[in-house]
């Protein structure tokens, strides 16, 4: 709707404008002349005007300009309308992207669960049954002497005449204490 104007139709004939010099009129009817254009067009123009801003189909007279982002016609209802979709889409996506982090967050807690309760497991050493710890411990009691060996041998690999001029003796821990160097 456009909202309405005040035209050359509704001023013509109203006020002073147009009164001869001596206008041959008494104190009442003068005074009614010199009101006349705010009583009769202004103010009832005014009025109207206003109750076309407050009806509900006012906001889509009035112009306005899109803020970037929002692909609406330039009236405030467009824009307004075009917020409300955006908003909700908005919206829409956030509850969706929270429902799948409460998703992800509840199968991270079911796999932490499962990965606590699990105590036992096949001991690769013996192909039994047994606790974690045992076999844990196990693995690492039975590799600690092999890296000790082998930690031994690479830090006392001397050539035959450095060995020669040294006495040197290493032991193999493995072994509770043999010497591996045979002197």
């Amino acid at each position: 709707m456009a909202f309405t104007r005040i035209t050359t139709a509704d001023t013509t004939g109203k006020g002073v404008v147009g009164l001869p010099d001596t206008p041959g009129l008494d104190t009442t009817e003068m005074q009614q002349k010199f009101d006349e254009l705010a009583l009769d067009v202004i103010i009832p123009k005014l009025n109207n005007l206003i109750s076309e801003l407050e009806a509900a189909a006012g906001a889509a007279s009035l112009g306005a300009k899109a803020p970037a982002g929002i692909q609406a016609q330039q009236n405030v209802q467009s824009i307004l309308d075009q917020i409300a979709l955006v908003a909700a889409d908005a919206s829409s996506k956030a509850n969706t992207a929270f429902n799948t982090a409460t998703d992800a967050a509840s199968k991270i807690n079911s796999v932490a669960e499962t990965v606590n309760n699990i105590a036992y497991m096949v001991n690769p050493f013996t192909g039994q049954v047994e606790p974690i710890n045992q076999i844990i411990e196990s693995l690492y009691d039975n590799m600690k002497p092999a890296a000790l060996t082998a930690a031994a041998y690479a830090a006392l690999q001397l050539t035959a005449d450095q060995y020669a001029s040294y006495q040197i003796t290493a032991y193999d821990y493995a072994n509770y204490g043999a010497n591996i160097l045979g002197k």
